[in-house]
């Protein structure tokens, strides 16, 4: 069964910001970041294809299935993401004792860094974030968690400091795309909801803009960094309300920023640099910007934007 078209429904023409169900699969499959997604029963119904090639497990053994523990462990027991299903928030202090912190930004969602000696030669470490995904009742229908390897930041972290600290980084977001029956427009519109929620489910920045780089949508996590609502900044260009410095505070030029490179046709990147919030504090920001395509042509880009206050290379070549 599909799983964009349970949740995003099967409109023919462009949902809003004319981005459609294909493109939805497209966008998140081509994600550099690993990522699945189970429903209530524990049944994977998403595995990505950056998972599938670092995990070594193609979609196809797992989709369907409840055995995605295979992919982090030697035996059967729960991820993070079936600890918020089965809500055993309790359970998460026992198996991640000393690992694990609720997400400052996002409700409910957990993260945890953790090491996993099966995986690769001598074993990962692994940074991930966990959120419950729930319909417009309130009551919880699957969850998404995202991963990361940070096993040579950890090793370094471990040689400089003794001890490990939790490492964030971004995820990439599920965008919402529905399909149009005119027969089902009731259902459409609880459908429609469904994916929203998955969106504001994220448990990092997310920005969408056009193809010039103005602001279509964003979430409620970039709302609470960087200090704008949505309905003050719908339709203004992105570098216009987000400016950017480097470590020293020179602004960056537009032409130089993330997002103009990768509409300029550049491939996806990822970075860490300086942004001025709303009420002109300065953060460091690893974000991660792509192109979103349809038809052959750039009508976009999607940018997660992670605090990277903790975070101390940042690599001066790229800007978003």
């Amino acid at each position: 069964m599909d799983f964009f078209k349970i949740i995003f429904g099967s409109r023919k023409k462009p949902a809003r910001f004319g981005i459609t169900c294909k493109d939805i699969r497209g966008l998140v499959d081509g994600s550099p970041i690993p990522q699945f997604v189970i429903d209530r029963n524990h049944t994977v119904i998403y595995w990505n294809k950056a998972l599938a090639e670092y995990s070594g497990m193609a979609s196809e053994e797992v989709v369907g299935t409840n055995q995605h523990w295979r992919a982090f462990y030697g035996y059967e027991r729960p991820c993070l993401a079936d600890l918020l299903i089965d809500g055993q928030i309790e359970m998460i202090s026992k198996l991640y004792k000393g690992k694990y912190s609720k997400s400052k930004l996002v409700p409910e969602a957990y993260t945890a860094t953790d090491f996993f000696p099966a995986m690769g030669k001598g074993g990962k470490w692994l940074y991930f974030t966990a959120a419950p995904i729930k319909d417009g009742k309130g009551a919880v229908i699957g969850a998404v968690e995202t991963l990361e390897d940070v096993t040579e930041r950890k090793k370094a972290e471990i040689a400089l400091e003794k001890h490990a600290e939790n490492l964030q980084k971004s995820k990439k977001a599920l965008i919402g795309a529905v399909k149009d029956l005119k027969d089902e427009k009731i259902k459409l519109g609880k459908e429609k909801a469904k994916g929203e929620a998955i969106l504001m489910s994220i448990g990092d920045g997310l920005v969408i803009t056009d193809n010039e780089g103005k602001v279509m949508f964003v979430n409620s996590v970039f709302e609470n960094m960087v200090g704008w609502k949505l309905r003050e900044i719908a339709g203004r260009h992105l570098f216009e309300i987000m400016p950017c410095q480097d470590e020293n505070g020179n602004a960056v030029p537009p032409e130089k920023r993330l997002v103009s490179r990768v509409l300029g046709g550049e491939k996806p990147k990822t970075a860490v640099f300086y942004y001025v919030a709303k009420d002109g504090t300065r953060f460091p920001g690893a974000v991660t910007v792509r192109d979103i395509s349809f038809d052959g042509n750039v009508i976009g880009t999607v940018s997660v934007l992670r605090d990277a206050t903790r975070r101390k290379d940042i690599d001066q070549g790229n800007r978003l």
